[in-house]
């Protein structure tokens, strides 16, 4: 979520919207998008539709490189959130152009199998060009 919140002018840049969707009730969602100073919009899915939709299931959270990823904000000084809503909901990264086509989607394995936000938006940059349209 920081790296989509620190790139989030990017984005704005190729005139594109990043949404978040959470499989969460609206109230602990809301507290969590606050507490992270997310400037776009957080979208509650508290019945888990839109993730099953988008094929998102459950994953496996305790990995070993979950655990190392933890202990590295830890030594960097990075501040580990408290999980909100159910911690084996696994996320996923799609782009959706403005005529609602799956251009690119990406299902996570588990908490820390997210593509990097400069992938993403090279990814954008990529549907964007004359070669693609």
């Amino acid at each position: 979520m920081s790296q989509l919140r620190h790139s989030y002018p990017a984005f704005r840049e190729l005139n594109a919207e990043v949404l978040t969707i959470a499989a969460v009730g609206l109230k602990p969602l809301t507290a969590f998008a606050h507490e992270l100073e997310l400037p776009f919009p957080v979208l509650s899915d508290a019945s888990g539709e839109v993730y099953f939709a988008f094929g998102l299931g459950k994953g496996m959270v305790i990995r070993p490189h979950t655990l190392l990823a933890a202990a590295r904000l830890v030594w960097h000084a990075k501040r580990l959130y408290r999980p909100v809503g159910d911690i084996m909901q696994v996320g996923g990264d799609f782009i959706v152009d403005s005529a609602g086509i799956v251009r690119y989607a990406h299902s996570g394995e588990d908490p820390t199998d997210r593509p990097e936000a400069a992938e993403l938006l090279r990814l954008m940059g990529d549907l964007r060009s004359p070669a693609r349209q």
